[in-house]
């Protein structure tokens, strides 16, 4: 058998160690091996629990939830077991607060005047000099009030504007 010399095992780092040549060594460094395996794998599940707790999904709990986290396999992020739970049918898309509903109503509210000034900025308006046009406008708010002028304007192609 030849001998192992310690110029063999040298990197080039200048370090003075040695690798394991007993039987203990090599025993002592295959448990240190599997504890550092041991310590990623419960590492990697903790982070993966975390995750799920992070989604307000429950790891531990029974039922469908349960199979959900063991069968899962995506990203990690928040965002991305919310989207997969919803999609599995395991949670209901959250329902939005009385908050985002009043500031979703006035987006809509804004944007309707938007378009209603829209509408009336390019409709064809009569001419206001127009004599018989002021005639037809005075004659229908005198016997009809604000309904009969609506009308008459509408009849011009003005839109009904209402705010």
């Amino acid at each position: 058998m030849s001998q192992t010399t310690y110029d063999e095992f040298d990197d080039g780092d200048g370090g003075e160690e040695r690798p394991p040549q007993t039987n203990a060594e090599f025993a002592a460094l295959r448990k240190q091996t599997q504890a550092t395996k041991k310590a990623e794998a419960l590492a990697a599940a903790t982070q993966r629990e975390n995750a799920f707790l992070r989604a307000g999904i429950d790891p531990e709990s029974q039922g469908i939830a349960s199979y959900f986290v063991k069968g899962y396999d995506g990203d990690l992020s928040k965002d991305a077991i919310l989207a997969a739970a919803t999609a599995a049918g395991i949670i209901q898309a959250p329902q939005p607060t009385a908050d985002q509903i009043a500031q979703q109503q006035a987006q809509a509210d804004a944007l309707a005047a938007s378009q209603r000034v829209g509408l009336a900025a390019n409709a064809q308006m009569a001419s206001p000099d127009d004599l018989t046009t002021r005639q037809a406008m005075d004659d229908a708010y005198k016997a009809g009030g604000i309904e009969a002028l609506t009308a008459v304007l509408q009849g011009m192609g003005i839109p009904r504007v209402t705010l």
